[in-house]
């Protein structure tokens, strides 16, 4: 005769499972953080990132993209996007400016920081927009 297992045990494994995507989604944070950042037209807004120095190795998370030393933050705009403009570049480490996604690295440890020009469309009025945004970064040896 089968019994079913009982809804509990099921709840238990899904939990398992679950947590254990949960723990490594947080693992993977600990290389690189970053706060909100709000930008209008004509405005001038910083956002702020910790990163580990690209040397310390990165653990391999299945699922979650590569393995990799650089810390990328997509940009969002409703009415459309046009372009990243590097008016001060980082002085410890690099950038990569690609459409909406914006990336660093660096191979030493301090406090870096770079400037962009960002464009968007602004979908209310079908005018191009333009704002300030300032990068200051905290590159530390170690995972936090």
């Amino acid at each position: 005769m089968h019994r079913p297992v009982p809804v509990l045990n099921w709840l238990a494994i899904l939990a398992a499972v679950l947590g254990a995507n949960t723990m490594n989604l947080a693992h993977a944070a600990h290389f690189c953080t970053g706060s909100p950042a709000r930008l209008h037209d004509g405005g001038t807004t910083a956002k702020y990132l910790k990163i580990v120095v690209s040397s310390v190795p990165r653990t391999y998370i299945p699922y979650q993209g590569r393995n990799s030393p650089w810390c990328c933050s997509t940009r969002r705009s409703i009415g459309g996007h046009s372009s990243n403009k590097l008016l001060v570049a980082p002085k410890l480490g690099k950038v990569r400016l690609a459409g909406y996604r914006i990336c660093y690295r660096s191979d030493k440890v301090g406090k870096d920081r770079f400037v962009l020009i960002r464009r968007w469309k602004n979908w209310i009025n079908n005018r191009w927009n333009q704002g300030k945004l300032i990068y200051e970064i905290e590159v530390v040896p170690k995972p936090f």
